[in-house]
């Protein structure tokens, strides 16, 4: 609630107080949580407990009582000794790299040693799951060696063939003879796809 809450005039009115004792009295219940006491906060805003109770109650039917105050963040914590990725992470691995059991397990003691090993603040995490998913994104494929960028993976030969027709298509003759004369060689240059 803000002090311009349109909801601040209505409980007011309702409860026959001013606004401004309407938001002290919604602010104190809701720094003061459980703790708040209706006698000690009307003896400290000079209110008289009828009133502070007529509050409470207005805004009980306005639905305007303070929630639980905001969430403390979560504190990062060093990864557990014994961590295991989840069925989540482990279905991750699976989509986006294609992982097989046997992968996804070096992969995860590979995780885990390293970030046992680490010291200093860039050991702690708040979130391990999503760390893991960045190692994921990050790390090469295991089957090929290649780096996975999402695309499909391209045969080198036929690559270089492709674009050698392409060369001569576009008239660009030198290219495309240095090209074929390299797939003559078998001296293929690794391509990305």
């Amino acid at each position: 609630m803000t002090p311009f809450d349109p909801r601040l005039t209505l409980i007011a009115q309702e409860s026959k107080v001013k606004t401004c004792h309407v938001y002290h009295t919604w602010q104190a219940m809701r720094e003061s949580g459980k703790k708040f006491h209706i006698g000690a906060f009307a003896a400290f805003a000079g209110l008289e407990e009828r009133h502070v109770a007529a509050i409470i109650e207005a805004l009980a039917v306005h639905d305007a009582l303070p929630g639980k105050a905001a969430r403390a963040p979560r504190e990062a914590t060093r990864i557990s000794p014994n961590w295991q990725p989840s069925d989540d992470d482990i279905a991750y691995a699976r989509e986006k790299k294609r992982w097989d059991d046997a992968t996804i397990e070096i992969e995860a003691e590979t995780f885990r040693n390293y970030w046992s090993a680490k010291s200093g603040k860039e050991a702690t995490k708040v979130d391990w799951s999503a760390t893991w998913r960045n190692r994921v994104i990050s790390q090469y494929s295991a089957p090929t060696g290649v780096y996975d960028s999402g695309r499909p993976v391209v045969d080198q030969q036929a690559a270089l063939e492709a674009r050698a027709a392409l060369y001569e298509r576009m008239g660009r003759d030198t290219e495309a003879a240095e090209i074929r004369k390299r797939l003559a060689k078998n001296n293929v240059i690794p391509l990305r796809a």
